[in-house]
C-alpha cells in the first residue's frame, strides 16, 4: 500500500518560512518505474517537487496550469501506457530559505492509503473548474472512487486531445543600465556590455525593445525564462572576470508576470518596482517565480521587501554555482519593520518610513559614543534575534518607538544604533560640532569649547518643537545681530532642513563653510552638503564633497564610508567593495555599520558576501588564536617563576582575550586577535629586557665575585674560609653555567630569574663576611709590615750605637774627658740598656707612623706585584700548552705524510 503520510513523516520541520501561499497540491502514485516524461511536464508547467518516496510523490502548483499540466499528461497517455494516478486538492504551500518545502492539507488527506495503480487516472478535490480560458477543453466528471481515498467530492478530469494546452506561464523582463546616461563613461560602458547582451537575446531568438534605455522582451515559457536568467548571469560572470575596461557595466533587471500588463513605453513605470533601489546584477521577480527557477538559482530576500510570506513578495536572484551565489553566513540586521516606507530618504537617517521633520533621532538628546562599544559586545546570534524582536515589534505598532530607544537590551542597543549611523547629520551632533577647535573630532570625551551666552543654544533646543514661521523671524534677527557667526547659518540650514527646503539648507549651510575656520566644523558643514547631495541622488557630486572632508581630516573614516554608500547607491557595488579593507582596519565598528545600515540595499548582497568572507577568515583565526593564547599561558609558566609581576599581569590579560573570544562579534574577535599579538610582543620583548638584564647583572656579580675572590686570596689563614669557600664555589659554578648556556632557552631563562635574587644574596653575604676578612688580612700585613720596618729600624739603632760609642770614647780621650771614659766604663751596661731602650722605643715609634703613611700603597703595590706575577705565570702555563699541541700537531702530520708514501711491504713467499 501507498500512504501519503510517509512523505508527511519524512519532511523536516521548517525552521524559517520564506513564503507561504495557496495552490494545488498533487499526489502521484505509480507501479513500477516512473516515465521521466511525466516528471519533465510536471516541471516544464512550473510544478515544484516537495517530496519523492518509493513509488509515490507530492508536487505543488500555484497556478491552474496543474490542470493545464494533467491534461497534457492524458493526452499522451492516450498513445503511451501509463500506470499513474494522480489526486490533485487544495494545497497551503510553505518554503524555507534553503529550498525546502511543505504543504498544509487537512488531516484526513494525510490518512490515505492505496494500492497501486493500473492506468493513468487523475481525481480533482474541486467542485469545478476555475474560470480560467486557458482550460478550455478539460472537463471534470463524477469519479469512481478506489479503496482508501478521502471521502470527499472527487471528480475525474478528462482532457480534450486536439488542444494544445498550452502554460499559462509568461514574463516580461525588463533591463536597465545603472548610472547617468549623460556621462561619457557610461555612454562607452553601456554600448559594449550591450553589443555582448544582444549576442544572446538573438541566439535565443527573443524579442526586444530599447525604449529610453530600458532594454525589454518577453518571455514566452518557463524554459525560455529560466535560459534567458542563466544566459545573462553566466555572461556577468564572465565579464566580470574580463578585467578590459568596458567588458561589464551593471544593470538593473526586473521580471514581472505579464498578467494585466501590456508590451509598451510603460511597462517599467506599472511593473511596481522602484528602480532607485534595485541591486545591479541580480535580477529581481516575485518569490513565487524565483521558486520556480529551480536549483540552478538562489534565492535572496530583496532587502525592501518588507512582507516575506507570500508568493508575490520580491526577491532577487544569483546562480547558486556562481561566484555570488556563495551563501553568506551574515545576518542582515536591519530591522525592515522600522526602516521600509515609502517615502524619500530622511537626511537625519536615511529611512523611507518617515519624513526629516519627523525623524525619531530627534528623541535621542545627545550623542552615544558608547553605543557601538556596546553592539560589538553582542552575539551575532543576539544581534539577529533582536532584529526580529524589533520587527516584530514595530510593525504597525511605531508607537513603542520611544520605549524601545531608552531599552538597555540587545533590541534597544540595535535601535539606538541604527540611528547613530547619521548622527554626524543629526541636530543632537550640532552642539558636538560647535564645540570642536581645531582638527579635533568627537569621541565622547569631553567638549573643547564651553558654551557662550548667545541665544543660538536656545533657538537650538527648541529647533524641532517651534513653529516654523516664527523661527525663520528668530534666525533673520540672529542674521541681524550676528552676521558673521557661522553657527547662525549652521542652525539656519538645518531650519530649513525641518521645512522641506533642500536647496536653501544647502545654502545656508555653504555660507556657514565659508565663515568657518578650516578644521573640524568647516569639514562638517562640507559633509552636511555631501550628505544633502547624496539624498537627492546626486552621488558624483556627493562624493567630491566627501573627497573634499577627507583632504582637510584623512583621519575621519566616516567620510570614507559615506563614500563607499554613495557607490552603493548608484548602483557600482563593485566600486565599494575595494573600499571595505581599508575601512575596517581604521575602525572594526564599520563591520557592524554595513550590517545594519539599510542604505546599503543595492549592493547588499555583495557587501554581505564580503563581510562573509572577512568573517569566515577572522572567525577561523580566532580559533587559532585561541590555542595560541593557551600555548602562551604554559609558555610564560615555563619562562618565568611563579609569583612574577609580568606573568600574573599576562595571564590577566590572556584571560581577559579569551573571554572576548567568546562573544561572536567582529570587534571582539579583532581585539582577540591584536590582543594575542600585544601580549605576545610584550612577551617577547620582556624577555629580550630581562635577558639584557641579566647579562648585565651577571657580569657585574662576576666582577664583584673576581674582587672577592682577590681579596679572600690574601687571607692568612685559609682554614678558617672552609664556609666561604663553600658559597664562593657554588656561585662561581652557579654564574659560569649561567655565562656558558643560552639564555633564550626557557629552562636556562628561568633558572637565571631564580639565581639572580639567590646569587646576590650570597654575594651581598660573601661581601660581609669578606669585610671581617678583611680587618684580619690588612690587620696581618700592617703587623708584618710593621714588624719589619721596626726589626730593621732596631738593628739600624744598635749598629749605630755599636759605631757611635766607640767613636765617643776614642775622641773623649783625646780630649781630656775622662769623666766620660769613667762614665761609659762604670755605667757600660746601663747606658747599654738605655739606649737599646731608646732605639727600640724610637723605632716603633717610627715605624708605627711609617706604616700607617705608607700602609695603602704598599699593600697595593703588594697585590699589584703579585697579580702581574700570576698573570706572567698563567701566560707561561697558556705557551707551554700551545707548546705541547703545536709539538703533538706536527708529530701527527709527519705520521701522516710516512702513512701515506710508505712503499708497499713485499708479498710473503709462496
Amino acid at each position: 500500500m501507498l500512504s501519503l503520510s510517509k512523505l508527511r513523516a519524512g519532511k523536516d520541520e521548517l525552521d524559517e518560512i520564506l513564503l507561504q501561499g495557496e495552490g494545488y497540491g498533487l499526489w502521484l502514485t505509480w507501479d513500477g518505474r516512473l516515465s521521466p516524461v511525466v516528471e519533465q511536464t510536471l516541471l516544464d508547467y512550473a510544478g515544484l517537487k516537495v517530496r519523492e518516496d518509493n513509488g509515490q510523490a507530492l508536487w505543488f502548483f500555484f497556478s491552474v496550469d496543474a490542470f493545464l499540466a494533467l491534461a497534457r499528461l492524458d493526452v499522451w497517455s492516450k498513445y503511451n501506457p501509463l500506470a499513474l494516478r494522480v489526486q490533485l486538492f487544495p494545497a497551503g504551500f510553505k518554503a524555507s530559505p534553503d529550498s525546502l518545502y511543505d504543504l498544509t492539507l487537512p488531516p484526513e488527506l494525510w490518512r490515505q492509503s492505496l494500492g497501486p495503480p493500473l492506468k493513468f487516472e487523475v481525481f480533482c478535490l474541486v467542485d469545478k473548474l476555475p474560470g480560467d480560458y486557458a482550460l478550455a477543453g478539460i472537463s471534470l466528471t463524477p469519479a469512481t472512487l478506489p479503496e482508501g481515498f478521502y471521502p470527499g467530492v472527487w471528480s475525474s478530469l478528462q482532457a480534450d486531445q486536439r488542444l494544445p494546452y498550452k502554460s499559462t506561464l509568461n514574463w516580461y523582463a525588463v533591463l536597465k543600465p545603472a548610472g547617468n546616461p549623460s556621462d561619457k563613461s557610461f555612454q562607452l560602458g553601456w554600448r559594449d556590455f550591450y553589443l555582448k547582451l544582444e549576442n544572446i537575446l538573438r541566439r535565443n531568438n527573443l524579442r526586444f525593445v530599447v525604449n529610453e534605455y530600458f532594454l525589454m522582451m518577453p518571455l514566452e515559457s518557463l524554459r525560455q525564462f529560466k535560459q534567458w536568467c542563466k544566459d545573462y548571469l553566466n555572461l556577468l560572470e564572465r565579464c566580470k572576470e574580463d578585467k578590459k575596461d568596458g567588458a561589464y557595466w551593471p544593470c538593473l533587471v526586473g521580471i514581472v508576470d505579464r498578467k494585466k500588463l501590456h508590451f509598451n513605453a510603460d511597462l517599467p513605470q506599472s511593473m511596481g518596482l522602484d528602480w532607485e533601489r534595485l541591486m545591479p546584477d541580480f535580477p529581481y521577480l516575485s518569490l513565487r517565480d524565483g521558486l520556480l527557477l529551480g536549483s540552478d538559482f538562489k534565492i535572496n530576500a530583496a532587502s525592501f521587501a518588507y512582507d516575506q510570506h507570500t508568493p508575490e513578495t520580491w526577491c532577487n536572484i544569483c546562480l547558486s554555482e556562481g561566484e555570488a551565489g556563495k551563501a553568506h553566513t551574515l545576518p542582515l540586521l536591519s530591522p525592515t519593520g522600522l526602516v521600509g516606507g515609502d517615502f524619500p530618504y530622511c537626511f537625519y537617517c536615511g529611512q523611507h518610513s518617515h519624513i526629516s521633520r519627523d525623524c525619531p533621532s530627534k528623541q535621542m538628546e545627545h550623542v552615544d559614543f558608547a553605543v557601538w562599544k556596546d553592539l560589538a559586545s553582542r552575539d551575532m546570534d543576539d544581534l539577529k534575534q533582536a532584529a526580529l524582536d524589533v520587527n516584530r515589534m514595530l510593525r504597525g505598532k511605531p508607537e513603542g518607538l520611544p520605549e524601545l530607544l531608552k531599552s538597555e537590551d540587545a533590541a534597544g542597543t540595535l535601535i539606538r544604533a541604527v540611528f547613530s549611523l547619521g548622527a554626524t547629520f543629526q541636530l543632537r551632533s550640532v552642539p558636538v560640532f560647535w564645540k570642536l577647535r581645531g582638527k579635533e573630532m568627537p569621541g565622547g570625551g569631553e567638549s573643547q569649547r564651553n558654551e557662550d551666552d548667545t541665544p543660538l543654544w536656545g533657538l537650538l533646543r527648541s529647533l524641532g518643537s517651534r513653529d516654523p514661521a516664527a523661527l525663520e523671524k528668530d534666525m533673520q534677527n540672529m542674521q541681524v545681530r550676528f552676521p558673521r557667526d557661522y553657527r547662525v547659518y549652521s542652525l539656519h540650514g538645518f531650519a530649513a532642513m525641518e521645512r522641506g527646503d533642500a536647496a536653501k539648507a544647502e545654502e545656508y549651510w555653504r555660507q556657514a563653510h565659508i565663515l568657518t575656520l578650516p578644521g573640524s566644523t568647516q569639514a562638517w558643514h562640507m559633509m552636511l552638503m555631501g550628505r544633502l547631495a547624496e539624498c537627492q541622488g546626486r552621488y558624483l557630486e556627493a562624493l567630491s564633497r566627501y573627497a573634499q572632508v577627507l583632504e582637510v581630516i584623512p583621519s575621519w573614516a566616516e567620510a570614507e564610508y559615506r563614500r563607499m554608500v554613495c557607490h552603493v547607491k548608484s548602483g557600482f557595488a563593485g566600486q565599494a567593495l575595494p573600499l571595505l579593507g581599508p575601512l575596517l582596519a581604521k575602525n572594526y565598528n564599520f563591520f557592524n555599520w554595513m550590517l545594519l545600515d539599510h542604505e546599503l540595499e543595492r549592493g547588499v548582497e555583495a557587501i554581505l558576501y564580503a563581510l562573509s568572507s572577512c568573517w569566515s577568515q577572522v572567525e577561523n583565526q580566532v580559533q587559532e588564536e585561541r590555542q595560541t593564547l593557551r600555548k602562551l599561558s604554559d609558555e610564560l609558566a615555563n619562562w618565568f617563576t611563579p609569583g612574577n609581576e609580568f606573568m600574573e599581569s599576562a595571564l590577566q590579560q590572556i584571560e581577559r582575550i579569551l573571554s572576548l573570544a567568546e562573544v561572536r562579534n567582529f570587534v571582539p574577535f579583532q581585539m582577540v586577535i591584536n590582543g594575542r599579538n600585544k601580549v605576545e610582543k610584550e612577551f617577547q620583548l620582556k624577555i629580550m629586557a630581562d635577558i639584557k638584564n641579566f647579562k648585565t647583572v651577571f657580569s657585574g656579580y662576576l666582577d664583584r665575585l673576581g674582587g672577592i675572590r682577590d681579596e679572600a686570596a690574601w687571607f692568612p689563614f685559609p682554614r678558617l674560609l672552609l664556609e666561604f669557600n663553600h658559597n664562593y664555589n657554588g656561585c662561581a659554578a652557579n654564574l659560569n653555567w649561567i655565562t656558558h648556556n643560552n639564555l633564550h632557552v626557557a629552562p636556562v631563562f628561568k633558572k637565571a630569574q631564580e639565581l639572580i635574587d639567590q646569587e646576590k644574596d650570597r654575594i651581598n653575604a660573601m661581601e660581609k663576611r669578606l669585610k671581617l676578612l678583611r680587618i684580619v688580612r690588612d690587620g696581618t700585613l700592617f703587623t708584618l709590615i710593621l714588624s719589619k720596618k721596626f726589626l730593621w729600624m732596631e738593628v739600624a739603632g744598635l749598629a749605630l750605637v755599636l759605631v757611635v760609642f766607640p767613636i765617643i770614647l776614642y775622641y773623649s780621650g783625646k780630649a781630656g774627658l775622662g769623666w766620660v771614659n769613667d762614665l761609659f766604663i762604670k755605667q757600660q751596661w746601663a747606658i747599654q740598656k738605655g739606649a737599646v731602650v731608646v732605639i727600640s722605643v724610637l723605632s716603633a715609634i717610627i715605624a708605627g707612623f711609617w706604616t700607617v703613611l705608607r700602609f695603602d700603597s704598599m699593600r697595593d703595590k703588594l697585590f699589584e706585584k703579585a697579580k702581574r706575577q700570576a698573570e706572567a705565570r698563567g701566560r707561561e702555563q697558556l705557551k707551554r700548552v700551545e707548546r705541547l699541541r703545536q709539538d703533538k700537531l706536527m708529530r701527527q702530520q709527519v705520521a701522516a705524510r710516512r702513512t701515506r708514501y710508505a712503499p708497499p711491504r713485499p708479498g710473503g713467499a709462496a
